[in-house]
């Protein structure tokens, strides 16, 4: 064994992996990588961590504990046996507990002590509880019991979500929710008394308010998502905490300043508005789950009625009071005051708790709510000074959860639509007053107030849109206050903005129609705004406007189109802002014809924001809009019907650079990945051939992240890669790329291989093979013999064959059957057969034949051969049919029939009978107006097979169903025929013929060059093939009537056709 460095030489080390100097940096990485092989080592990063050395190197040791726990725990060469790990976890844990554990030091050691619970807790690591108990019994300092507590919640907090296992009895129950129940009766009222014992100087102490947040956030984790079982039978046991709740909610905390208001930000993040943030979060979630006794789960009922009558009330209070004081006056955080009023508003739909409410309701609506919802003087410095950040936080979504002012708007909302009789009238009232005030005396006051009231007005645009009878206020609020604001230019930006995001909520409303000319005009000042906040929600105005369906906005905005995609791109320049780029998409999707002309300026355009956007990876709202480039980049090209002027050689420049970015192997730009295949979709399919060298780099990027990480994405590559062998087959053969592409079937269809993705992608993975087959005939066929036949045979095998020995298992009632993990996949038998029919179309004596050369055994051949026969009157959609009609038809032709088939002429004749009966049936009842019974249960039963799959959950179950259905010989055709339908509904454009084409499959949205055989015409060639071999006698006499009077009516058809032609 390696002799282990001394401390002082791994203090050094530890000291240079902070190294500004890179080499220095690596040499001290490479030093503790080999110092964390050592066994022991452990041992030695903890006492350097709990040792009085140097902070940063007190830090590196602690990290480096926790990442050897995460990443090497469990292994016997560095930890030893189970004595040796509990040794070590006593030592990690006594560090952690030490008085001088501070900081950055006591973070990392508590992630290593939650690593190491992970792992060991409850069963090798019995003691953990007890011990970080005596801590906080014992309270030896302050820190060691902050230390101890901050363990427990990260004990507690790995069971927060876990479920009661309902088989298990709660003290047996250790994989689920068990410990958690043995931490809530030990814990609880120890952690009470504590509690107790610092709430007094929690306004005073950060230390005690630190202590005190910890212990609501252990009881947070306990009760939060289910409550403790011994709480259904003693309630008392988690409602007597809200006496502390209710005391930590109107105990005194720290304010800034009045001078020095950008002290708030520093203020929130202290102890005592944090513990004030807790308290608050626990009553809210506890009415949001128990306000309302007759929505508790069946066991916690009568916890809740007890909820309901006795603590609701009491923290209703509280929660007004928090209001109140900020009302008057009084520094309340934000978070503080957005959990406050989402109790209020949670509080308006029960009953009880609106009774108490109503008196006080005039006073929380106009003294709270109203002021509430009105900008700040910090929001307006930050629109002049900050127009980027003011823009971030408008139409940040995140900022909904955390400010108030969104709270207030919803509490409006739900006040005018669960008690509209009581609070509309003066609601509006109260509106139109402060609307006047403005009017009459503009101040920045009067402005703020404005704001306010419009704010509240649009809150309530959905429950006035269904008033009628206000509609005629609601027109005349509109031009006469907010209109104005934006035609005769406010000296407010604020107002300015606010009056386009008012006229947005109001775009469905008849009172916009009315005066839809002065909107249009106004709109169109706005997009000239110099404040960029004002631009910008204009252009969610545009958004708007044209997303209605009244107004005849779309006409009326026509005219100024080049106006708005000028104004877009200054926009997007200034902000990286989602709604502008959304705004766009919608300009192009409205106005697609009229878009040819300014198509390459903005592929250009959207393609320098996409470059500006994308890099910015701490910037929801850049990420976002990035997302929206790439979507619009598609609008554009959709909105390109054809390729008139070489078009897309000219946009090509500007996409591809997007493209590569988007497909890196790193997988960082995973989330435009969608859209930019959608891109190439469009690229590929409408752009002049061949394509250029740099178009088919990027179908090797695309491989390439297929296999790195976007496997899922294989039905969205589909059509983007038969593009590429389709229209450019000549380069797709020279250039080699084959054995990449064919890697993209394998990866699902090989039977180890298909267990790993659902049917419906290994299904998907089959077009790529036809692809291949149907555009490279006679220019594949070593691919043909030695890997795609060998794959269909045994994909089928897998798919339809008999269950393997590890698929079969003994139920819990002795039952002998399938496991849950066994792959029954009829759909997927049904695309393996379409490949296998485009191989007999390819090469019927070369298919035949690589059945014989050794990489297809002989069980496979059977149950292709036989699957083959017996499905084909069971084939569903136009080009599975076809297929098989085709295929049928080309080893009956062949001469001499080769040995392998011989035995089955008469069966292969009378599937390709009724093949192509079924043909017929479709076609003329598609020309009479009728349906296929078939088709039509699919798609019946389609819907409750798309209910049944939105549960993830399920997925299993309905697979074992379909499987029992078919063993039994029930459903088998109506299950095939369900899955068919529900395949193609996200295909590109390029695999979608006209929708009067489109009759009973998604296999027919699929183009090849086959869509011009004619099936009749090869099988009057096969029927030829099998007069000369002397046997047509005999097989036409194993027909039957039907088949045989189909047979002369093909016959007679295809004989009127060929005289048709000569005429």
């Amino acid at each position: 064994m390696a002799q282990q460095p001394n401390p002082e030489a791994v203090i050094n080390t530890l000291i240079h992996t902070f190294s500004a100097d890179a080499a220095t940096r690596k040499a001290a990485e490479e030093g503790i990588a080999q110092l964390t092989s050592m066994r022991g080592s452990l041992f030695l990063l903890v006492q350097v961590a709990a040792a009085p050395v140097r902070e940063d190197a007190r830090q590196a040791a602690a990290i480096t504990v926790k990442n050897l726990i995460k990443r090497k725990w469990g292994e016997d060469d560095i930890f030893g046996s189970e004595p040796d790990r509990a040794q070590a976890r006593t030592a990690v844990l006594d560090a952690l507990m030490r008085p001088d554990v501070t900081g950055p030091v006591r973070d990392q050691l508590a992630e290593a002590v939650n690593e190491l619970a992970t792992r060991d807790f409850p069963e090798r690591w019995p003691d953990l509880l007890p011990a970080l108990l005596r801590v906080i019994h014992a309270k030896p300092d302050p820190t060691s019991v902050h230390n101890a507590l901050l363990a427990l919640r990260k004990v507690a907090k790995r069971y927060e979500y876990k479920s009661f296992d309902p088989n298990s009895p709660d003290d047996a129950d250790n994989s689920t929710r068990g410990p958690l129940e043995h931490l809530v009766r030990q814990a609880f009222p120890l952690l009470r008394d504590l509690l107790r014992t610092v709430l007094p100087s929690t306004g005073q102490h950060a230390d005690a308010a630190s202590l005190a947040k910890l212990i609501l956030k252990i009881f947070w984790s306990c009760t939060q998502f289910a409550l403790p079982r011994v709480a259904l039978n003693d309630d008392t046991v988690v409602l007597g905490w809200f006496e502390d709740v209710r005391m930590v909610l109107e105990s005194d905390a720290p304010a800034p300043s009045a001078q020095h208001p950008e002290e708030d930000d520093a203020v929130e993040t202290q102890p005592a508005w944090k513990l004030k943030k807790w308290a608050a979060q626990i009553a809210t979630r506890f009415l949001t789950r128990y306000g309302r006794p007759k929505f508790a789960e069946d066991g916690a009922k009568q916890f809740a009625r007890r909820f309901a009558a006795d603590v609701a009330p009491l923290l209703l209070n509280s929660m007004l009071g928090l209001l109140a004081a900020s009302a008057r006056g009084r520094w309340v955080s934000r978070r503080v005051r957005q959990l406050a009023f989402t109790y209020v508003c949670s509080a308006v739909e029960v009953g009880s708790l609106y009774k108490l409410l109503k008196p006080h309701l005039e006073f929380v609506l106009f003294e709270c709510t109203l002021p509430t919802m009105c900008p700040t003087p910090l929001d307006i410095k930050r629109f002049t000074e900050d127009p980027q950040e003011f823009v971030r936080r408008a139409h940040d979504p995140l900022e909904d959860f955390y400010e108030p002012r969104a709270a207030a708007t919803a509490l409006v909302g739900d006040l005018v639509r669960c008690k509209g009789k009581v609070v509309l009238d003066p609601l509006l009232q109260r509106i139109a007053s402060v609307l006047e005030a403005y009017q009459q005396a503009p101040s920045l006051e009067t402005a703020r107030q404005k704001d306010g009231a419009l704010c509240a007005l649009g809150a309530i645009a959905d429950e006035l849109q269904s008033r009628n009878n206000w509609a005629p206020l609601i027109a005349a609020l509109l031009a006469t206050h907010v209109l104005p604001d934006l035609e005769q230019g406010s000296p407010f930006g604020i107002l300015r903005c606010r009056a386009c995001e008012t006229l947005q909520r109001f775009s469905e409303h008849t009172a916009v129609t009315e005066i839809n000319q002065r909107v249009c005009a106004a709109l169109l000042r706005s997009l000239d705004d110099p404040d960029l906040p004002v631009r910008v929600e204009a252009f969610g105005l545009v958004r708007s406007l044209l997303a209605s369906d009244v107004g005849q906005f779309d006409q009326l905005l026509r005219p100024h189109l080049g106006t708005l995609l000028d104004a877009c791109f200054r926009v997007m320049r200034e902000a990286a802002s989602d709604d502008v780029v959304q705004a766009l998409e919608i300009v192009v999707d409205r106005y697609g014809k009229d878009i040819a002309p300014y198509a390459v300026a903005l592929a250009q355009k959207l393609a320098e924001a996409f470059h500006a956007y994308a890099g910015e990876d701490d910037d929801e709202e850049a990420s976002m809009a990035a997302v929206q480039c790439v979507e619009a980049m598609a609008a554009v090209l959709a909105s390109l019907d054809d390729n008139e002027n070489n078009v897309y050689a000219q946009l090509e420049p500007y996409l591809r650079p997007v493209l590569h970015r988007v497909f890196e192997e790193s997988g960082e730009f995973l989330e435009y990945f969608e859209n930019g295949i959608e891109v190439v979709s469009y690229l590929t399919y409408h752009g002049s051939t061949p394509f250029s060298d740099e178009l088919w780099s990027l179908f090797d990027q695309m491989i390439r992240a297929f296999h790195g990480f976007a496997c899922d994405y294989i039905a969205e590559l589909v059509p983007s890669l038969d593009n590429f062998v389709s229209r450019d087959t000549e380069k797709f053969l020279a250039s080699s790329r084959l054995e990449s592409l064919v890697g993209v079937p394998e990866r699902f269809l090989w039977p180890d291989n298909q267990t790993r993705g659902g049917e419906e992608d290994c299904r998907k993975a089959t077009h790529v093979l036809l692809s291949v087959l149907h555009n490279c005939r006679g220019r594949v066929d070593e691919y043909v013999r030695q890997r795609c036949t060998p794959l269909v045979a045994a994909a089928l095998e897998r798919a339809l064959g008999p269950p393997r020995a590890d698929e079969i298992g003994t139920k819990p009632d002795g039952v002998v059957g399938l496991s849950p993990d066994a792959v029954w996949r009829p759909r997927l038998g049904a695309a393996l057969l379409d490949v296998w029919n485009s191989l007999l179309i390819y090469n019927p004596q070369l298919a035949l034949h690589a059945l014989d050369e050794g990489k297809v055994t002989p069980a496979q051949t059977q149950l292709l051969l036989t699957k083959w026969l017996e499905l084909a009157p069971d084939a569903k959609g136009m080009l599975s049919r076809k297929l098989y009609a085709l295929g049928l038809s080309a080893v009956l032709s062949v001469e001499p029939c080769p040995p392998k088939v011989q035995q089955a002429r008469p069966q292969m004749l009378s599937a390709l009978v009724d093949v192509l009966a079924n043909m017929r049936k479709n076609k003329e009842d598609k020309i009479y107006g009728k349906e296929d019974d078939d088709d039509d249960d699919a798609v019946a039963s389609a819907e409750d097979e798309w209910v049944e799959d939105d549960d993830d959950d399920d997925e299993d179950d309905d697979d074992d169903d379909d499987r029992e259905a078919v063993q039994n010989g029930m459903g088998a055709q109506q299950l095939a025929g369900i899955r068919a339908r529900l395949a193609e509904f996200d295909a590109a454009e390029a695999w979608l013929h006209d929708d009067d084409d489109d009759d009973d499959g998604d296999n027919y949205l699929y183009e090849s060059p086959l869509d011009d055989e004619d099936p009749n015409q090869h099988f009057v060639r096969a029927l030829h093939a099998c007069k000369r071999a002397g046997d047509f006698e005999a097989l036409c006499a194993q027909l039957g009537a039907e088949r045989l009077a189909t047979l002369q009516e093909v016959a007679v058809e295809v004989e009127q056709q060929a005289s048709q032609a000569l005429v």
